[in-house]
């Protein structure tokens, strides 16, 4: 990662590809926007574990998404900004 502020999102971010890229960005600092179809418990799972290496999450969505989609974690309206 660069001296700047990077934002990513990680779609499937519970599954073995997205947990793996969250953990590396988690690592290089970046804020974390987080995003897939799993029951709470599995989303909590990995927002506890990436909270323990120091992860900047971006912060609660404050509106539903289409779909049936859930976030678990970032997104919103101020996803991205520093």
């Amino acid at each position: 990662m660069t001296d700047e502020s990077q934002s990513v999102l990680i779609t499937g971010a519970c599954g073995d590809i997205g947990r793996s890229l969250a953990r590396v960005f988690a690592r290089a600092s970046a804020r974390l926007a987080l995003c897939d179809l799993v029951p709470p418990e599995a989303a909590n799972s990995l927002v506890s574990e990436l909270q323990q290496l120091g992860a900047d999450l971006a912060p609660e969505p404050r509106r539903a998404r289409a779909g049936g989609g859930r976030p678990v974690r970032g997104g919103g309206d101020d996803f991205g900004k520093a």
